[in-house]
């Protein structure tokens, strides 16, 4: 078996809020703006070559990757790319980003560029800075991008050698597993039930509109929010007012509807539904965390159909999985 490192280089465009920092890597990679400009790849520490768009397919075939190990910084990324675009599945899948985290510690900066400078392997240079919206580079950026990508590439072998004594065999396991659950989701999402929570959750809240008599936007007044809680037999609760005390020389209460108060947030887990989702209205949100959650797992069934299944290896400070910050869907919960 051999080892290859692949590094894929994508348009993003900031300024129309179509990046990995405003989106979950599924919308990105899954959104018709998606555009792959080409790839790198490293066969077992040799020359790094630069694939551009139209090789790529061609390239992929050549390579038999469903035989071979195959290491990114950053797998889901790379990855999902890969499966999803171009229906490969590497025999074996090498996260140097999951490694790292699982040698160094998930406080440390794990970035290619922090890793690059903390071992001496390289630095990543700005290219990706004048690609910003960039659509259809002109050939001398093109060539710029792909020695850019060259040299991730170089610099992720090289981390792979400095990591790999650190780590065993059988957590290059997890890892790869852990990326799988994601790259080849095998959990296929239901609409119907989907959408039913969705029109119960449209029901609810019509149902809680009038019972509080009022719009979405006068949930954020004390008195209303008040007497909707009365409609809805619960006493509100009430805190006491240190400043109007000391002004007026005598006890002030005030409605306790901040997040931080206790007896507030108890309410957020009364028996009542309704009494919960007007909780939830009061803080600020536009539905109940059942019905946001539908609404996500909509969009993604929408556009594949499947459910990736996104945890961070090594995500806390115990060693144990944690919601990938990427994904916005904590399986675990």
């Amino acid at each position: 078996m051999d080892y290859f490192v692949l590094d894929y280089e994508t348009y993003f465009d900031s300024k129309a809020k179509y990046s990995l920092r405003c989106m979950t890597t599924e919308e990105y990679i899954n959104d018709p703006r998606f555009k792959c400009f080409g790839f790198s790849v490293l066969r077992n520490g040799g020359k790094a070559h630069w694939i551009p768009e139209e090789r790529m397919e061609f390239m992929l075939r050549q390579l038999k990757l469903h035989e071979h190990a195959v290491i990114s910084h950053n797998a889901q990324f790379d990855m999902a790319i890969l499966n999803w675009k171009y229906g490969v599945k590497p025999k074996f899948i090498i996260d140097t980003l999951s490694m790292a985290r699982g040698i160094l510690g998930n406080e440390s900066k794990l970035g290619l560029a922090a890793l690059g400078e903390r071992y001496g392997i390289g630095d990543k240079g700005d290219t990706l800075l004048h690609m910003d919206g960039v659509r259809s580079p002109s050939p001398s950026l093109m060539r710029k991008l792909g020695e850019y990508c060259e040299n991730d590439s170089n610099m992720t072998w090289k981390l792979w050698k400095i990591l790999r004594p650190e780590i065993s065999r059988s957590e290059l396991v997890v890892i790869d597993i852990t990326t799988r659950m994601f790259t080849e989701p095998s959990f296929e999402l239901d609409p119907i039930p989907i959408l039913r929570e969705l029109e119960l959750g449209d029901i609810k809240k019509g149902k809680l509109l009038q019972a509080a008599g009022c719009t979405m936007e006068d949930l954020r007044s004390d008195p209303k929010f008040a007497m909707l809680l009365q409609n809805l037999g619960v006493v509100p609760p009430k805190k006491l007012s240190v400043k109007k005390s000391e002004k007026q020389g005598t006890p002030v209460y005030a409605w306790a509807f901040a997040k931080s108060d206790v007896d507030f947030k108890a309410l957020g887990e009364h028996e009542d539904e309704l009494v919960r989702w007007a909780v939830e209205a009061r803080l600020g949100l536009k539905s109940t965390i059942k019905q946001s959650r539908a609404e996500r797992f909509l969009g993604i069934q929408k556009r594949m159909g499947s459910m990736p299944v996104a945890l961070t290896y090594y995500g806390a400070g115990t060693g144990r999985y944690a919601a990938s910050s990427s994904a916005k869907v904590n399986m675990q919960n």
